[in-house]
Order: structure tokens, then sequence, then C-alpha cells
């Protein structure tokens, strides 16, 4: 854990030198309230073929709830609206293999 703790300084450095280059900086001003979660879809590489009953199931799950869920095709988004998502989502999920 020490090494962690020890890396995040250059892993912030390495991160902004990163984003900065591919002229993708600010990313997010600030961080909205509350929990977000983002799922993120991806069809052409790990395609849901019951997509819509997933994200019903998965809306149902959190309805209850005060997280606010959104679902994303990355796969037809640019890299910068990427980024802005992940960066400003407390959780993300998705098809992963």
């Amino acid at each position: 854990m020490d090494d962690l703790l020890a890396a995040a300084p250059r892993f912030a450095s390495f991160r902004r030198r990163v984003l900065s280059g591919f002229a993708l900086l600010p990313v997010v001003e600030e961080k909205p309230p509350g929990v977000r979660i983002v799922f993120v879809f991806r069809p052409r590489s790990r395609a849901v073929v019951n997509r819509e009953a997933a994200e019903a199931a998965i809306a149902h799950d959190f309805e209850f709830s005060s997280a606010k869920v959104t679902f994303h095709d990355f796969d037809t988004l640019p890299l910068r609206e990427q980024l802005r998502l992940v960066s400003s989502a407390s959780g993300l999920a998705g098809v992963h293999g």
C-alpha cells in the first residue's frame, strides 16, 4: 500500500501530461454532487443482446436509491466525452471480458 501512495503523485503528473498532450484538459471542472454510476456499453466489441432488458433491470435495482445511473454507448462517443463521463462518475460498470 505504501508503494501505491508513493506512486500517486507520479500517476497524477502522468495523467495530466497525457491528457494535456491530447488537448483533453480540463476534462471535468468539478465533480457533480451525489453518487453517479456510469454503465458503459460497447456493442462493436462486447454486444449485449438484451440491452433494453438489461438497462431496465439495472434501473429497477437503483429505483429507490439516491444514486443516478446513466447508460452510454462508448463506441459512438468522442474520447473527450468518454473521459468527462468517467471522471465525473462515482462508479463505472459495464461488460468486461
